[in-house]
């Protein structure tokens, strides 16, 4: 998965040396990230986190472009309710990824609108457990095998929009995931099933025009 995450980088990289124009900024920002599962009763919320890294724009031709990132983010989300058999339940996921996003663009004089696909890979994370008056904090285990906590992998649809005041780059994106995170469990009629939706703030610097 790693391998595949930085040939595509070096692909997008490679498309970037024919291009008209290019620029590079870096971007940080904050996260509201929850976790939508398919067969639980309690209530999904969401959790904030943030994120870090690299972007670049790319026009391709006339005000069509290539808009990339590559950067840390956090995803998660929160269950929260009562349980029959013990109370009050209280969960609090917080996954660290290493993502990449590139999506079509277009480059206006003050703003850009980008759509397009996102792969991400888990770094790992935590995963706070109120049960009653148990409590406890742990770190996941992430893998495919049907006894890790979440999937390494993670991939699925953005779009983001941003204003251009100079060399600074004022932006709200949006994630809708299509990957289960929970591995496959065997022996379960319905296996459950997990997938990231949430939207982010950020601020970009642009440090590099060509």
């Amino acid at each position: 998965m790693r391998k595949l995450l930085f040939s595509t980088l070096f692909c997008f990289v490679a498309l970037a040396l024919p291009a008209q124009q290019i620029s590079l900024s870096a971007k940080a920002g904050l996260n509201m990230t929850k976790m939508d599962y398919s067969g639980f009763t309690l209530d999904e919320l969401y959790v904030t986190g943030g994120h870090a890294g690299l972007s670049s724009e790319m026009c391709l031709a006339g005000k069509l472009g290539l808009l990339s990132s590559l950067s840390w983010t956090t995803k998660g989300g929160r269950l929260n309710g009562f349980t029959i058999d013990a109370g009050r339940y209280d969960e609090v996921v917080r996954l660290n990824y290493l993502q990449l996003v590139s999506g079509l663009a277009f480059l206006g004089k003050h703003f850009y609108v980008a759509f397009g696909p996102y792969l991400g890979y888990c770094l790992g994370g935590t995963v706070k457990t109120v049960v009653g008056e148990y409590d406890s904090t742990r770190n996941p285990q992430i893998g495919t095998d049907q006894f890790q906590d979440y999937q390494p992998a993670d991939w699925g649809l953005s779009a983001e929009a941003a204003l251009k005041l100079k060399k600074w780059r004022l932006s709200l994106g949006l994630a809708y995931g299509l990957a289960n995170t929970i591995p496959t469990r065997q022996g379960f009629g319905d296996s459950p099933s997990a997938r990231h939706l949430g939207a982010q703030v950020g601020l970009g610097y642009v440090f590099y025009e060509k």
